[in-house]
């Protein structure tokens, strides 16, 4: 089996679902994501007993059918997140402190407890989006930081396997995860606005928190 970090099976597993054309809602991939953290493997029969029955209601699918989905998606993987370590490193020239109690030294760039990645515009595609998430998650959770947003919305923007897709994609994902209230994202949502963050990065996330924000509670 190989090792591979959550987020990359959460985005395969969003991905594979999107192109099935089922609504997952804000629980149904947290849910499988703990389970095969749990269980220690993929088993896709096992993984589509877990989910409700409203589930495969709504989107008019069978266990069969979900659990042949999930094999297609993620089969013989397993979650391999690497041990938190609090900087995320974005270039060489950027000294910004987003994680409470975290410092900066050189071009650290701390979210608090995350994974530590070295981005810069040669680095993976999924270790840019995986720092993508690593912002995201820490302004939804009060560290937003307006200079380390646009040191990665220029280096975002240097890459051509980037798109504004796959920044709403993850915002959405992340946004579920995350579950905050409808008037929190709005205030989220309005201090990026308002900072003029532009580029694919910020209207990726712009799009993806419009698609979210109507399905939140108050």
């Amino acid at each position: 089996m190989k090792g591979v970090r959550s987020s990359e099976l959460r985005r395969r597993l969003a991905a594979e679902f999107d192109e099935q054309g089922w609504d997952v809602g804000r629980n149904a991939i947290p849910q499988l994501l703990d389970d095969i953290t749990r269980d220690g493997e993929v088993d896709g029969a096992r993984l589509a007993e877990s989910l409700p029955a409203n589930f495969f209601q709504g989107n008019r699918t069978t266990k069969k059918l979900v659990a042949t989905a999930i094999e297609r998606a993620i089969g013989g993987k397993t979650i391999d997140d690497p041990a938190p370590v609090p900087a995320v490193h974005i270039d060489n020239r950027y000294q910004v402190n987003l994680g409470k109690g975290a410092e900066v030294s050189g071009s650290n760039i701390n979210v608090g407890d995350g994974t530590q990645i070295n981005v810069d515009v040669n680095s993976s595609k999924d270790d840019v989006l995986v720092g993508v998430e690593a912002i995201l998650r820490a302004g939804l959770n009060g560290d937003w930081d307006i200079d380390a947003a646009r040191a990665l919305a220029e280096l975002v923007g240097e890459r051509q396997d980037i798109s504004e897709t796959d920044i709403e994609k993850l915002t959405v994902e992340v946004v579920e995860s995350e579950a905050p209230t409808r008037q929190k994202l709005t205030d989220f949502m309005k201090e990026i606005a308002a900072q003029g963050l532009g580029n694919v990065l910020g209207s990726g996330i712009i799009s993806g928190i419009a698609t979210v924000l109507p399905h939140l509670p108050m």
